[in-house]
């Protein structure tokens, strides 16, 4: 199996087929507490913030929380679970992502 460590963009169909195809995959949603809350998100979602209220700076414990995360769901090896991040618009997932693959 290929384990290629990138960071790749897909719509939300595609998304959904990856989790489908993949139930080891992790669905991380990574925008703020209030839009996890308030706004909704798509179910079995979990939420680790990339930058949160009330400085807004970025979450330096995201890529530790992330792995206790990928712990939890019984896996010890974060190079070969898939994660999926999401946000609004795909910009913090992309900074995100780009910070889980330089330190994991």
């Amino acid at each position: 199996m290929d384990h290629k460590m990138t960071v790749e963009s897909l719509n939300p169909k595609q998304s959904h087929e990856f989790l489908q195809n993949h139930r080891q995959a992790l669905l991380i949603d990574c925008r703020s507490s209030m839009e996890f809350l308030f706004v909704g998100h798509p179910v079995g979602a979990i939420h680790v913030a990339w930058i949160d209220e009330p400085t807004w700076d970025i979450n330096p414990n995201f890529v530790a929380e992330v792995r206790k995360v990928i712990q939890g769901k019984g896996s010890s090896n974060a190079e070969t679970t898939p994660i999926l991040l999401i946000c609004r618009s795909g910009k913090r997932s992309l900074e995100a992502g780009k910070v889980l693959l330089r330190q994991v």
